[in-house]
């Protein structure tokens, strides 16, 4: 089977605190980039690359040669040294700044975390993290459905970037550039498509794919599973409850696509 067809849809009060809880202990990975490495205009200092191997979010390349990763069924921190070198902290039953402590202590610098704003006070202030075995596989069983479904999809037109997941609002995404503005990136006609395993705006997860820039009429038309959000932010939007196996999960990203690539910026 594929990856959609063996996933868990259910969503439960347990589901969103694991999701805090993996959405928080990423911001570790992106304070060694954002500490470390030199900014670029895409943030990829600061984000991560999802490893299906062993359900891990992987942190660019250090200058030491290290890098981080983050096994999000067990939030187990790691750091891999350019030495073949491991140490490995349990963010289970300690907090983010008992883990920040440690990391410190393994780069030998102090971090400086991203100024963005995360769903639930500040970075710094967040409680313990509590063992969750079945929230955070399933948490972990979403990404690796996404990230399998994004590294599958060939755009019949443009050049599709990598798969990566963002931190600030921890979706798993992939964007396809229809026509480059070198000199104004706003300026770029792109399609992007993801996954967020729920946000303010919606709790629960959903795939999305989304136009750039926006077009003048933000039109609606049929698609065969999901909706089309016009709050805010207009693109495609696939709930969790509605993905019954990867055929939906298909069909909604092949029909959401062929309309967002033909309407971006137009």
């Amino acid at each position: 089977m594929t990856a959609f067809d063996r996933l868990d849809t259910s969503t439960t009060e347990v589901w969103k605190r694991a999701r805090l809880e993996a959405h928080y202990a990423a911001q570790l990975l992106a304070a060694a980039g954002e500490t470390l490495l030199p900014a670029d205009s895409h943030f990829h200092f600061s984000s991560a690359v999802f490893d299906p191997e062993t359900q891990a979010l992987v942190g660019a390349i250090l200058p030491s040669g290290a890098h981080l990763r983050l096994e999000i069924p067990t939030l187990t921190l790691e750091v891999h040294g350019a030495d073949g070198s491991t140490a490995a902290h349990s963010l289970i039953g300690g907090t983010m700044a008992a883990g920040a402590a440690w990391l410190e202590e393994q780069l030998g610098a102090t971090l400086q975390f991203p100024s963005w704003e995360l769903p639930a006070g500040e970075v710094r202030d967040f409680g313990t993290f509590r063992a969750d075995p079945a929230g955070h596989a399933q948490i972990a069983g979403w990404y690796d459905a996404a990230h399998r479904t994004f590294e599958a999809f060939q755009p019949p037109e443009g050049e599709r970037s990598d798969t990566r997941v963002w931190p600030h609002h921890f979706d798993i995404a992939v964007l396809v550039t229809l026509q480059d503005d070198p000199n104004d990136p706003e300026a770029s006609r792109t399609t992007g498509m993801g996954m967020t395993p729920g946000d303010g705006g919606i709790a629960e997860p959903y795939l999305y794919v989304t136009p750039w820039p926006y077009p003048a009429t933000w039109t609606t038309p049929a698609l065969p599973a999901g909706r089309w959000n016009t709050e805010g932010w207009y693109g495609a939007v696939l709930a969790g409850e509605e993905v019954v196996d990867q055929a939906t999960v298909d069909a909604f990203i092949g029909a959401a696509y062929a309309h967002c690539a033909a309407v971006a910026g137009n």
